[in-house]
């Protein structure tokens, strides 16, 4: 994983998490210095998350694109469409066919 990310990722977590865990340390619920691995633990957690949820985005993206697409069309085809733009929404339902993102295909030239 890119580290920038990793490290943004944290510091939002980090922020997000730092009033509640900063109560139950006043609390003594917790103590200082689980605090700081039970952040590390639930950046662990977050990153993997995020990972999971764009690789399935990723993988709609490229099935929506072939499907959309006209019989005969390759793989290489449709990762070009994706890669300029003109790939289906990945929410498009199932029940529906999806259609390519032909205004974005005609601004790519």
């Amino acid at each position: 994983m890119n580290p920038m990310l990793k490290d943004a990722l944290t510091g939002i977590l980090r922020h997000a998490l730092s009033g509640p865990l900063s109560w139950l340390v006043a609390k003594e619920v917790l103590q200082a210095d689980q605090v700081e691995a039970l952040i590390v633990g639930l950046a662990g957690t977050l990153i993997a998350a995020a990972l999971s949820v764009w690789k399935s985005v990723r993988e709609r993206r490229e099935k929506v694109t072939a499907l959309a697409m006209p019989p005969g069309s390759t793989e290489n085809d449709a990762k070009a469409i994706v890669a300029n733009g003109g790939a289906p929404s990945v929410s498009t339902p199932k029940d529906e066919v999806p259609q390519l993102n032909v205004a974005a295909l005609k601004a790519q030239g």
